[in-house]
C-alpha cells in the first residue's frame, strides 16, 4: 500500500529508512544486502562476501544438536 503525497514533497531519510526497514525485516536480506538512506536518496550494495559463503552451502542441510557426538 502506498501513500499519496502531495506534489514536492519528498520523504524524509528517516521516513524511507521506516519504508525500508519493514520491507528489510519482512524478505530477510540484511544478511545479504546492506542499505545506506540520506536525504538525497536509498542506496543498496550486495554483501559479495556472505553471498559467496551461502552459496557453498547450498544444497547442503545442516543440523545442530547438542548431544555429544
Amino acid at each position: 500500500m502506498s501513500v499519496a503525497r502531495p506534489a514536492g514533497l519528498r520523504e524524509t531519510a528517516a521516513e524511507s529508512g521506516v519504508r525500508a526497514g519493514k520491507m528489510v525485516n519482512h524478505y530477510n536480506i540484511s544478511k545479504h544486502f546492506s542499505l545506506t538512506i540520506s536525504d538525497s536518496h536509498p542506496a543498496w550494495a550486495r554483501k559479495v562476501d556472505a553471498i559467496q559463503q551461502e552459496e557453498l552451502l547450498d544444497g547442503i542441510y545442516v543440523i545442530r544438536t547438542s548431544a555429544p557426538a
